[in-house]
Formats: structure tokens, sequence, C-alpha cells
């Protein structure tokens, strides 16, 4: 114990073993499917909210209208999101695969 205050022999820390390129490019491309999956969900939510929000206004609920307008804002926000991760991700597989 008083060595390791005064300066004794430090343990080195056990590495982590390097991860393997075919596991990694496997996680990445169930990662994308996974995004991919979820931008198909939102897409067909959009549509059902544009649609519902068309509705309300032909039967004269504005309020509701703007309501469904909203929330479809809220997803096509998250749509691009997840956009911009699927890119993120795609050029992770891209750089793994060229070295």
């Amino acid at each position: 114990m008083l060595a390791s205050m005064f300066g004794g022999k430090k343990k080195e820390a056990p590495q982590a073993p390097k991860p393997d390129a075919a596991a990694t490019l496997t996680n990445l491309t169930e990662q994308c499917e996974r995004v991919e999956k979820r931008q198909k969900v939102l897409d067909n939510q959009v549509t059902s909210l544009k649609n519902d929000a068309i509705a309300k206004k032909k039967a004269g609920d504005t309020r509701g209208a703007l309501l469904k307008m909203k929330q479809m804002k809220m997803k096509e926000k998250e749509a691009a999101k997840l956009d911009g991760q699927l890119i993120m991700l795609e050029e992770q597989k891209m750089m793994i695969e060229s070295t």
C-alpha cells in the first residue's frame, strides 16, 4: 500500500482486445437497417398526420388541424436527424472497408 502511495510499481491496465473489422461492419449494417426501419415508420406517421390534419380542416376543426401539423413537423425533424445518422453510419462503414 505504501509503495503505491510513494511511486512504487504501477500495474498496467489490461488492454481491451482490438475489435474485429468484420464484426464492426456487421454491427454498423444492423444499425443502418434499424435506422432505415425507423425512417419508414416515421414516414408513415407523417403521412397519417397530414391526412388527419386535412380531414380536421375540412371538418372545421382548425385547432385540431394545427395540432396535427405541429406533430407532423416534429416527426419530420426526427426523420431529418435520422438521415444524418444514416449518412454518418455509411461513412463509418466506408472508412472501415477502405482500411
